[in-house]
């Protein structure tokens, strides 16, 4: 389990226990009764999740033509490096792939996901249909510090970055460029 997980889950618990003191301290049983209502609607709407790798191809069916640019890119084939002997320490996994599956197995390459934020929340139509509705389930806007976790002078084949060049040419085709294009 995550530390980020862990401590919603342990905050989500301590608001449920300092309601239920709430409710228990109401005089009658119908001050009690309507607190724990409260308690109870309140807990069916939350969510609590642990947000899980689904792989770029899940991404592929609504974002084809993303997915086939970002398939041309050298992120798609990073996993590629770590079959060289001695490529499968944690240094060179670390940037050289997505993440893992719930089912335990790394995800190679960069793809969507290291950017955008583990899908398995929002990947959903219905969140995706709603911009608004997509961040709140995760979906992330990447800028330069992602970028620059795996592209800094730490890594062992940098040599240099440059962040607005990277963005039209080494991720992906990015929607805003090509709207701009066609006006």
């Amino acid at each position: 389990m995550s530390r980020v997980f862990s401590i919603m889950m342990l905050s989500t618990f301590a608001v449920i226990a300092v309601l239920i003191a709430v409710a228990l301290t109401g005089n009658s049983g119908v001050e009690r009764e309507s607190s724990f209502k409260t308690i109870a609607m309140a807990t069916d709407s939350m969510e609590i999740s642990n947000p899980q790798y689904v792989g770029s191809k899940k991404c592929r069916m609504c974002h084809m033509e993303i997915y086939k640019s970002w398939e041309a890119t050298k992120h798609s084939k990073a996993g590629d490096v770590l079959a060289a002997p001695g490529k499968d320490s944690a240094d060179c996994i670390v940037c050289h792939t997505t993440g893992v599956k719930p089912d335990g197995k790394l995800i190679p390459g960069v793809g969507c996901e290291v950017c955008h934020g583990p899908g398995s929340e929002y990947r959903k139509m219905r969140v995706m249909k709603n911009f608004e509705a997509a961040l709140q389930h995760g979906l992330v806007l990447p800028d330069s510090t992602d970028c620059i976790k795996c592209h800094n002078a730490t890594r062992p084949a940098f040599k240099g970055f440059d962040y607005d060049k990277a963005r039209t040419k080494g991720v992906h085709l990015i929607l805003s460029t090509k709207k701009s294009d066609a006006d």
